[in-house]
């Protein structure tokens, strides 16, 4: 760490593919032709950009813990666990009922300085795959612990693949420390 940056950060980042209980809904086969990225408009909350290749997004937003939606403002207070949440209604490649889900996340001050580059959250679903239907909600948590400067605001990019397929989307959303 170069002596010159005075921000001490010390952050925990939790990630898990969540499993949900929902009513199973079969994912449409992917096209033969390679779809081009396409920024989703729907239920899309919290300022998050989203690009999508394969994949039917219905919803992606952000929240708490407890599940309560966190603010349009993405103010969170240090401690508070956040949680991007994904569903993706169509587009996985589908074997023996299973899907092999693949992501990324890159978190970033806005002052530049990488806190955190993770090429591939999912490694342990490489071999084994998960269950279709609950595949469908994917989601990403995050928490900060610690940070000097509340006026740095965090900026995470994530991507989210298809092992076994071409689908994959990505995006960005932005938090700040209260």
């Amino acid at each position: 760490m170069k002596k010159s940056i005075s921000i001490k950060i010390v952050m925990g980042l939790f990630f898990c593919l969540m499993l949900i209980n929902a009513i199973a809904q079969k994912p449409k086969p992917v096209a033969a032709a390679k779809p081009k990225p396409v920024a989703v408009q729907s239920k899309i909350k919290n300022n998050i950009q989203l690009k999508t290749n394969g994949f039917k997004v219905s919803e992606a937003y952000l929240i708490f813990d407890d599940g309560t939606p966190v603010p349009q403002d993405n103010k969170v207070d240090l401690n508070q666990k956040i949680t991007l949440l994904i569903i993706i209604d169509a587009g996985w490649k589908v074997s023996d009922s299973l899907v092999y889900p693949g992501a990324s996340e890159k978190v970033v001050l806005s002052n530049g300085y990488e806190v955190l580059n993770n090429e591939d959250l999912f490694t342990a679903y490489t071999e084994k795959g998960v269950n279709a239907a609950d595949a469908r909600y994917i989601s990403l948590k995050a928490v900060i612990t610690q940070i000097d400067n509340k006026k740095n605001y965090i900026i995470v990019k994530f991507r989210v693949w298809d092992k076994k397929g071409t689908s994959s989307l990505s995006g960005s959303y932005k938090f700040f420390i209260k």
